[in-house]
């Protein structure tokens, strides 16, 4: 089945929206579906070779920028969050030293991500507009099907599953971005989007990011606190980090064990040539179609 125009042009209008707006002090919402709708567009674009054109590709690297900033704001809700999930009763002084630092932090964010969205957004979304015509001529009603290069992305990106042989703390969450791209481009493809391993991909990128995320909060949390004064703090959080690091790592590995390549993961060159077991290759094959 050809990829989802459909769904495609409702990913473009949706992200040209949230650019058109800019408060100055941005919802949790609005920031990740910033985010997200940028991430989507940069997987069409890889998938489909939207930004083939000088413009284009400037275009392209202001929105990652943008994204990027609104990475920063994101980063402080969410370690926000986590902080009031830690219950022990001990340390309210440096909790509230956290919470203030935070939001203070969060304030400073986002008035950068406004700046930059008032440089850059009307450029983006003029560029985004003339995306969407050429995405009606590739995939749209009148295009022939798919373009191969979708289908070889997929490929590509579910070979390199496998790589590393060995996940560990120093390179879980890169392989999270690998992960993250290949649920993007899969998606395109409306018969793909909800197929078990598109969904395992998603459990997978979630386990990781929430571990990442505590990581930060303790890099925060020690750079800001002092160190015997806040040592029960700072053992509830590796404590905490330490659970979500085990559970992504078996999430992970869980993945990898049923939808990556079975060969040999210590042979880079091979990875090319790799068949995907019968799930993930059932997935990829509705997006070559």
């Amino acid at each position: 089945m050809p990829l989802d125009n459909d769904y495609i042009q409702e990913n473009i209008r949706k992200l040209r929206k949230i650019l058109k707006k800019n408060p100055k002090r941005p919802p949790p919402e609005l920031i990740h579906k910033l985010r997200t709708q940028s991430r989507r567009f940069e997987a069409i674009d890889e998938a489909l070779g939207l930004g083939y054109k000088p413009k284009d590709r400037k275009a392209l690297k202001r929105l990652k920028s943008i994204r990027k900033k609104a990475g920063r704001v994101r980063d402080m809700d969410v370690l926000t969050g986590h902080l009031c999930t830690v219950h022990e009763d001990v340390e309210q002084d440096s909790l509230v030293q956290l919470f203030e630092h935070l939001g203070t932090e969060r304030y400073s964010q986002a008035a950068r991500l406004r700046r930059l969205s008032q440089k850059f957004a009307l450029a983006i979304r003029k560029r985004l507009k003339m995306c969407s015509k050429r995405v009606n001529k590739i995939v749209g009603r009148d295009a022939k099907g798919a373009p191969a290069e979708a289908g070889e992305l997929a490929l590509r990106l579910s070979n390199e599953l496998a790589i590393p042989a060995v996940l560990n703390r120093t390179n879980l969450h890169p392989y999270r971005l690998k992960v993250k791209e290949l649920r993007y481009i899969l998606q395109l493809s409306q018969d793909s989007r909800h197929e078990e391993f598109v969904n395992a991909l998603g459990q997978c990128k979630d386990a990781i990011g929430e571990w990442h995320d505590w990581e930060q909060l303790i890099v925060t949390a020690a750079d800001l606190l002092d160190q015997r004064a806040s040592s029960k703090r700072m053992a509830a959080l590796r404590r905490i980090s330490g659970q979500k690091y085990r559970f992504a790592l078996s999430t992970t590995e869980k993945m990898r064990r049923t939808y990556a390549s079975t060969a040999d993961r210590s042979k880079r060159s091979s990875s090319r040539t790799n068949i995907p077991p019968q799930p993930a290759l059932k997935a990829i094959a509705k997006v070559a179609a």
